[in-house]
């Protein structure tokens, strides 16, 4: 499955979302926002429409990070994450049980989803 994200960064502090508490995989997980691409559907294209659906802002997506696989008992996940910059400071959680602004340096304290964990580094010295 491949999954793309947004690290979008405003002053210092990335965006990171909580999944549901009622999910069925992955409950109260952090993640970097973002979602599965659909066939056909380009990086950039899949970020902009999962943005817009999760969280209701217009994104520009600048360029990647990095990217990591992980398999979940048998699923696995390829991991694609973007520097991304937001339209605006009004971001609305439609997907998550809660959107934050985090400070680069303190993303290893959240309990972030097991396919994120080894992009935590490099998005500390991306943005640092």
């Amino acid at each position: 499955m491949r999954v793309i994200a947004a690290a979008i960064e405003r002053d210092g502090k990335v965006l990171i979302g909580k999944r549901r508490k009622d999910e069925k995989r992955f409950a109260n997980k952090w993640e970097f926002p973002g979602g599965k691409c659909e066939d056909g559907e380009t990086d950039e294209e899949c970020l902009v429409r999962e943005l817009f659906e999760e969280c209701r802002v217009r994104i520009e997506v600048n360029r990647l990070i990095d990217s990591n696989v992980h398999n979940y008992n048998g699923l696995e996940v390829r991991l694609f994450l973007y520097h991304c910059t937001a339209d605006t400071d009004n971001i609305s959680s439609l997907d998550h049980d809660e959107l934050k602004w985090v400070e680069v340096e303190k993303l290893r304290a959240y309990d972030f989803l097991e396919a994120d964990l080894p992009l935590l580094p490099v998005v500390v010295n991306y943005f640092s």
